[in-house]
C-alpha cells in the first residue's frame, strides 16, 4: 500500500515536470520553431533599398507640394506607384481632398526598372548633416517635395526637400531627376497637369 501511494506521487511529479516543460518551451518559441518570420519593428528598422523590395507589399509614393496658399488654391501632385499600378492625384486644399485622378496599370518588370532608377537618383538617400528637418511652413513661396516609401503599409523611408534651398529637408538625392521619373511614368501626365497652376 505505502509502495503504490509513493509511484502515484512519482508519477503525479512526473506529469507536473514535462507540462512546466511544454509550457515553458511553448512561451519562449511561440509555439512554432520552424516559421521565422520578421516582426513589424524589424521591417521598419531594416534600411529600404529600392532595388530589393520588387514585391506586393511595396509602395512608393512622391507628392509634389505648391505654395501655402487659400484652401481653395492650394495644389498638390501625389504619385503612387506599385507592382501593380500606377497612380497620380491632383489634390486640392490641405485635407487630402482628390479633384483629378489618373489610374494606369503596372507590371513587375517596370516596378523594378522604376525601382533600379530611383534608387541610382537616391530617393531614399538621407543627407549627412541636414540643417532644416522640418517641412512644416517652411519654403511658402515654392514647392516641397516628398519622397515615402512602404512595406505592409508601415513607413521604411520619409524624406523631404524644398525648391526655396538646398540646404533644406532631409532627402539627400537628385531631385530633378526623381520629378521626371515620376512624371514619365504617366504618358498623358502634360495633359494631365494643365490648369493645375503647379
Amino acid at each position: 500500500m505505502e509502495r503504490y501511494i509513493v509511484m502515484r506521487i512519482m508519477f503525479g511529479l512526473f506529469l507536473l515536470f514535462v507540462t512546466i516543460f511544454f509550457i515553458v518551451q511553448l512561451a519562449t518559441s511561440g509555439g512554432d520553431d520552424s516559421a521565422e518570420t520578421e516582426t513589424p519593428a524589424e521591417i521598419v528598422d531594416a534600411p529600404f533599398i529600392p532595388s530589393d523590395e520588387n514585391n506586393d507589399s511595396s509602395e512608393i509614393k512622391f507628392t509634389v507640394m505648391g505654395k501655402i496658399n487659400a484652401p481653395e488654391d492650394h495644389r498638390e501632385f501625389r504619385f503612387t506607384i506599385t507592382q501593380r499600378s500606377r497612380q497620380v492625384d491632383l489634390i486640392e486644399g490641405y485635407d487630402g481632398k482628390v479633384i483629378k485622378s489618373l489610374r494606369l496599370p503596372n507590371t513587375p518588370n517596370s516596378y523594378q526598372e522604376l525601382l533600379n532608377a530611383i534608387e541610382s537618383e537616391g530617393f531614399t538617400r538621407e543627407k549627412a548633416e541636414p540643417t532644416i528637418t522640418d517641412s512644416r511652413g517652411y519654403c511658402s513661396n515654392g514647392k516641397k517635395y516628398f519622397y515615402v516609401a512602404t512595406t505592409n503599409g508601415l513607413t521604411r523611408s520619409d524624406l523631404w526637400s524644398a525648391s526655396c534651398a538646398r540646404r533644406a529637408g532631409t532627402f539627400g538625392g537628385d531631385r530633378i531627376d526623381i520629378v521626371r521619373l515620376f512624371e514619365r511614368q504617366f504618358p498623358d501626365f502634360s495633359d494631365f497637369r494643365r490648369g493645375s497652376t503647379l
